[in-house]
């Protein structure tokens, strides 16, 4: 069982996080670049009716692999950036941090603004 100023603190950094992060959705959808949030917050208040209650540090999005150049671009364009040790090229590094995720389960990591 979480002590409950952990499960607080759990609830604050994922209210920042999704807060921080809709910007881009907004502009992914604007750019008609199709994404699906998956696990994380959203699975857990399926599972749980509770986003909060499973620890989460990061936002997993599917973005169908013809769509990877445009939501690079997009993410650089609204302040995000590649995480340490990884290649936008590549698109084979995982981190702490916002992860995009093909549709081929490679990822790479994306830190957020």
């Amino acid at each position: 069982m979480m002590d409950i100023r952990y499960k607080k603190l759990n609830e604050i950094a994922i209210r920042e996080r999704y807060r921080q992060s809709m910007p881009l959705f907004e502009a992914l959808s604007l750019n008609e670049i199709p994404f699906v949030v998956h696990k994380g917050a959203p699975l857990s208040r399926l599972i749980y009716g509770n986003p909060f209650h499973r620890i989460s540090g990061d936002i997993d999005l599917l973005i169908p692999r013809e769509h990877i150049d445009e939501t690079i671009q997009t993410f650089v364009a609204n302040g995000f950036r590649q995480g340490a040790g990884a290649d936008f090229s590549h698109g084979t590094h995982t981190s702490d941090n916002a992860i995009l995720q093909r549709y081929s389960q490679s990822t790479m990591s994306v830190c957020m603004p």
